[in-house]
């Protein structure tokens, strides 16, 4: 949340799996930004799921009215985001 507030675009492609890495653009940022600013933390996380895909530990965050927030994936050690946040 603080990276995208500051719109840092380098250090939030930094967190996200490579295959998004592209998506993540000034414009991106903005309106992240902007979707950001309408919920609170409380609202951004209700619950997760726990998983595993292409052998790798997946854990998908859940807004609260079951809503998707991002999916994490555990890539050499670190949990990137598989998702970008708000789509």
């Amino acid at each position: 949340m603080e990276l995208l507030k500051a719109g840092n675009v380098e250090k939030l492609q930094a967190c996200f799996t490579e295959r998004l890495h592209d998506s993540i653009t000034a414009e991106s940022v903005a309106k992240g930004q902007k979707d950001l600013s309408e919920y609170t933390l409380d609202d951004l996380y209700a619950s997760e799921e726990r998983g595993e895909f292409q052998g790798s530990e997946t854990c998908k965050i859940m807004m609260k009215k079951g809503r998707s927030l991002t999916t994490f994936v555990l890539k050499d050690g670190q949990w990137l985001a598989d998702t970008i946040w708000f789509q």
